[in-house]
């Protein structure tokens, strides 16, 4: 349950960040930025640092059979809501690595339903990927024009 309420404070956050951004109507309008080499090595450090600790306190304090797996969906998941919140193209492929784990913990766990949620979710995350990398690449071209 604490879970959930860190996912709200950072929806918030976000919806907060993008409400501060210039309006438009236009997704290809939208700043999206991208991640460079060291922000890549940052998020996957910080990420995997997050999956390590919150494993071992999974481990140590819950009955979880998958801990360390579930924590490392969950900091997968958490890094992305912070790359999107950031309007970061890549957060989208973060989301997909994230339900690839979910997906797996789910067809273990014999939760095939969820594992498909999981599966469309990964095809909306593709399908955001694709749009926003589209967006970014019209918005490139336009800088350069001017």
């Amino acid at each position: 349950m604490l879970l959930q309420f860190v996912y709200i404070a950072l929806q918030i956050w976000g919806w907060w960040l993008w409400t501060r951004a210039p309006v438009s109507r236009s997704v290809s309008h939208w700043r999206i930025a991208r991640l460079s080499a060291k922000a890549w090595l940052v998020t996957l450090t910080v990420t995997a640092a997050g999956a390590a600790g919150l494993g071992a306190l999974m481990a140590a304090n819950t009955r979880a059979d998958l801990p360390y797996w579930d924590a490392t969906a969950t900091a997968i998941s958490l890094a992305a809501q912070v790359l999107q919140a950031k309007k970061v193209l890549e957060s989208w492929l973060v989301f997909m690595a994230g339900n690839l784990v979910f997906i797996g913990i789910y067809l273990d766990k014999s939760l095939y339903l969820t594992a498909v949620l999981f599966v469309v979710s990964t095809c909306v995350a593709a399908s955001g990927y694709r749009a926003w990398h589209v967006a970014a690449v019209a918005a490139t071209r336009r800088q350069r024009q001017m």
